[in-house]
Order: C-alpha cells, then structure tokens, then sequence
C-alpha cells in the first residue's frame, strides 16, 4: 500500500500546481473521497461562492493565479520528518484546498486577502504542523509585506516551538536550495528567531507567558493544537496588534482534544454554524477532516474521512497497530485513539464520571416542578474566593432523583480563573447559572440569601455542611428552625455517597437539569483512593460541585425526614442581622 501511494504521490507532485486543488474539489464533490459533512460543507461553500463572485454587487473573488503562487511555493520546500524527510513537499489535493482558499480569496475593491482566520481540524500524523511551518515561511518572506512579523504561538513554550523548530529546519535545507534564501534570512539561535537581513521581518515562537506580547506588530500568527490551549489570551493579543497590517492572519490547525468547555472547541462550534448556513462570515475560513457522528470507528473504511493523508502519513500498518494496541490497552488508549487518529473529541477521560453518561442522565425542567418537595442540600465553600457550591437533592416519588445547584462566585480575578480554568465564567453569569457577586470573596451574608430563597420554595430536610469553614453560619440557620448536619470529610464517610452517585447516573436516574457549571466540574472531579475508600481530588479548584453534590447525597442516605414549616415565611425577622451580630 505504501509504495502504491509513494507512486500516486510523484504523479501528484507533478501536476501543475493549482490543479491540485481542482482535483480535491472534484474528489470531494462528486463523491470519490470519503468524506465527513464539514469537508463537504467547506467545498460546497467554496463552490457555491465561486459562483456568487460573478454577481458584480459580491465583494470578493477567487484568485488562482495568487493561490498557485503559495502552492508553488510550499513545493520548493523539503519535508523535515519520517520517510519523507529531506525530500521535496509533496502537497496533497487536501492541503493545496486550504492554501488555495485562504490565500485565493480577494476582495474586489482592493485585491487584499479576504480571510482574517482560518481553523482547521485534521487527524495526527497528517503533515499539519509542516504545512503549518511552510505556511510561517512564505508569510514572514514572499507576502509582499514590509516587516512581516510572524508568531508561532500556544500557551505553553514548548508547544509554540514545535512549528518554529520545522521552519528552521526547513529553512536550514532551503539554503542549501537556494542561494538567494541563505542571503535573504538568518537565524538567530540565542533568541530563537528566522529574520530577515536586511528588514524587519520575523518569525518567532511565543507562549502566555511571552513578556513583549503587547508590543508585538503581527502580520500572521500560527497555533499548532489549538484543542490544547487553555485560554486565547495570546491569540487576542497577536489579533490586538493586526491594527497596522492591511491584510494580517490568523490561523489555528489543530486535531481533536479532550476539553469540550475550552475556547477552541467554542470556536469550533462557531465554524460549524458558519459551515452550516446558520450564521455568515466573509472572514473566517474552516474546513474539518473528522468521523461524522453515526460513523462506527472500528470500520478501517471510515478512517480516512479523518485522515485525508493516510497512506502517506499515516501508513495504513501504522493505523491498524495503533488500532490493535489501542484495543487491546483499552480505555484511557482507545480514547487517545479515537481522539488523536480519528479526531474524535472527548471530554475528560480521567474524570470519575464520563460526561457522555453525566448527559445521558440529565433532562430539561423548570424549578417550578421542586416547588415544596423535600430536598438534601450540600454546601461546599471551602473556596470563597472561587466558587461556593450549593447543590440540591430531590427523591423523586418513582425512584432517582432531581438535582438542582446554585454557584456564587467573586467577580474579583475572574479573568485570571478563566484564564487558569479554560471556560468563560463571564457568560456563565450573564446566563444566569452562577450568581457574581462584587469583591474578591463569597460573604457569609450571600449564602444565608440563597439558602433563605430555597427555604422560601422547597421543604429543605437537611443542610449537609464541613464544620471547619461553616460553623458560624450554620448556627445562624440551625436558629432559623432549619436542620443542619456536620459532613464528615474523611474519605470513610464520602466513599458510599460517590458510589451512590455514580450508580444513579449509570442507571439514568439522577437528573441534573444539563446545568452546564456542574457539568464541567463532573468532567474535572477525580477520586483518589485512601486506604480502601473513595475521596475527590480536593487540589483541583472546580471539584466543589461534585463534592457538594456528594454531601447532600450522603445526607439523604443518613438523615432522618422531617416534617416543618418555613422559617422565613412566618419571620419577619431579618436573620441576616444574626448572622452580623
């Protein structure tokens, strides 16, 4: 098969170069290469606007003679790594498709490039990060644009530098190609810099942690694994600094991940829309090489819908070990699998609870349906400068149970916890699933509000608490007339609560309303085993919902109903001034 394809390759090499990308179209479009629906969609879009470009009142058009110039140039270009290494870039129809597009498409009125960022999503092993680094050089070099600064960039150093480390290499053989490329560009070692001699011009690796990100003027930055970044925070930064370039960009290529809450797979979710129809941007560029989701990852026929390289890079004998191996090791391998080779995305395998079970477990209700049923509350705020957790638990007459929750959060920081945490806590508040509350901690007077609120609707049995941080406010509420009980935290006493938990949700019986905070704590929440007993990992800083979680389902399990009537419907007695006193 191997040599099959190295055959197909030198025809391939050898065709004029635009044709390379007529040729993935066609493959696409009639059906001759297996496909997944965004692939389709991204071709289908290009068709379709290639046609509106001739309508004179559509601002832009498609250039060939401007994508055949990149093409071109990628191919005198040499690999840097496998069998292919040292040998000329043999472009494949799936990567002139991506260059043709984002650098063919102009507007009329001034012939710039029409795309501002482009996202694409292909399996490992497919030649992303070399087409990523060719892409680095001919923008830095061959744009046409005067001190061209490029930045290779992730959140973590040694992720940025993988891209950079390919250019280098690949400059390193251009010399040797071309003498006019070794009296154009130096390196500079010490400072990890591709320049320009006689300009401005760079291309430079840059991290979160970079201390010149806000005096950067980029003409194009490039993140390699994009799924692996916490936060775009260096991606804003690069796009804050555009403001002098007439045509900068931003490109993002990356496999599937495992953090379906960080901001990549948002972007991604945005790119679909956009592939879809349901929303339009003339500036963003996508295509996905990824299993549709009624696809049966076992069948090898499937593979190179994520794989459009394979045969290549990836051999076919390496898929098929990879697969075996993956088999055989099971789950945490066939989650890599799945993920990294076929591009599936995952949630957080380590977590105690597959968020694929957490969702199959949850329904859609209204809180009216809870109004003066009984209910377990557990209350986790050992954090108050992050989040305090008050959760909820209602039996259902038939068996399972309702879980509602309430998050109070110090809006003080939050963009540091967004930035550590890789979600948006921001939108969880103006959504209404975490209360903000002003100033840098969650005040004992907020919580006694919320617990008031749900005294005032529901028939609260027990307060399930840790006596080490709450034991003043409990004895404010233990005055209100309202049960509370001291949760022991050792891992004894939360071992048979967890287990519990997690039968409840294998058995579809604890519904959680989809609250969308709680289910990325499920998706971080870990257990460590102590001397034959279950306890969640109390280092991670979002492990409060389950745990709160935990608490009120232990408390239902020990506590005795009773029956009484709400406090604060019959006082009209602040008990907040007790709370003061």
């Amino acid at each position: 098969m191997t040599d099959l394809y190295q055959g197909i390759s030198v025809l391939i090499h050898g065709l004029n170069d635009i044709s390379l990308y007529d040729l993935f179209i066609a493959q696409v479009d009639n059906g001759y290469k297996l496909s997944s629906i965004y692939t389709k969609a991204a071709v289908k879009r290009h068709i379709k606007e290639i046609e509106r470009s001739s309508d004179p009142d559509y601002p832009y058009y498609f250039d060939r003679e401007e994508a055949d110039r990149v093409i071109r140039f990628v191919k005198l270009l040499r690999h840097t790594d496998g069998h292919f290494a040292g040998k000329l870039f043999c472009l494949q129809p799936f990567q002139a498709f991506i260059i043709a597009s984002i650098f063919g498409w102009r507007k009329k009125k001034n012939k710039k490039r029409r795309y501002r960022k482009a996202y694409v999503e292909v399996a490992r092993k497919n030649g992303k990060s070399e087409l990523a680094a060719a892409l680095a050089l001919y923008m830095f070099w061959k744009d046409n644009e005067p001190g061209a600064q490029v930045y290779t960039f992730a959140t973590e150093k040694k992720q940025a530098q993988i891209v950079y480390d390919i250019a280098v290499e690949m400059l390193r053989m251009l010399w040797k190609d071309s003498p006019s490329a070794a009296a154009q560009i130096g390196l500079n070692k010490s400072e990890k810099k591709i320049f320009i001699k006689e300009g401005m011009g760079h291309i430079e690796p840059i991290s979160d942690d970079h201390e010149k990100k806000d005096g950067l003027r980029p003409h194009m930055g490039i993140n390699d694994e994009g799924h692996a970044m916490k936060n775009f925070s260096t991606l804003k930064r690069i796009e804050s600094g555009f403001g002098t370039r007439d045509q900068p960009l931003i490109i993002i290529i990356t496999t599937a991940g495992d953090n379906t809450f960080g901001p990549c797979y948002k972007f991604r979710k945005t790119c679909i829309k956009i592939l879809t129809g349901e929303i339009e941007s003339d500036l963003i560029f996508s295509i996905m090489f990824c299993l549709d989701p009624e696809d049966d990852w076992h069948d090898p026929k499937n593979w190179p819908k994520a794989n459009p390289n394979i045969g290549a890079s990836p051999t076919w004998d390496n898929m098929y070990e990879s697969y075996e191996l993956a088999i055989t090791e099971g789950d945490e391998s066939i989650q890599e699998f799945k993920t990294r080779r076929l591009n599936v995305w995952s949630d957080f395998s380590s977590a105690f609870i597959s968020l694929p079970d957490w969702d199959a477990s949850g329904s859609h209700w209204d809180t009216h349906i809870l109004k003066g049923r009984k209910c377990w509350i557990g209350l986790e705020s050992s954090r108050v400068k992050e989040i305090v957790n008050i959760i909820h638990v209602f039996p259902k007459d038939e068996g399972g149970f309702w879980v509602y929750s309430k998050f109070l959060m110090p809006t003080y920081g939050i963009a540091a916890k967004e930035k550590r945490d890789g979600v948006s806590y921001t939108d969880w508040i103006s959504q209404g699933y975490i209360k903000g509350i002003e100033g840098k901690l969650v005040t004992n007077e907020a919580i006694l509000d919320e617990i008031l609120d749900s005294d005032a609707r529901f028939d609260i049995q027990y307060i399930e608490y840790d006596k080490k941080y709450n034991y003043k406010l409990m004895k404010t509420v233990e005055d209100m007339d309202i049960n509370v009980s001291a949760f022991s935290q050792s891992a004894a006493n939360f071992t048979a609560p967890i287990k519990e938990l997690e039968s409840q949700v294998l058995l579809e019986q604890l519904d959680h309303g989809h609250n969308p905070v709680l289910r990325f704590m499920i998706g971080t929440a870990e257990l460590v085993e102590r001397t034959d007993h279950l306890m969640f990992d109390r280092t991670h800083p979002t492990v409060g919902g389950p745990v709160a979680l935990a608490m009120a389902m232990g408390g239902y399990e020990t506590d005795v109903p009773v029956s009484k009537v709400s406090y604060y419907a019959n006082n009209p007695i602040d008990p907040r001034k007790a709370l003061a006193s």
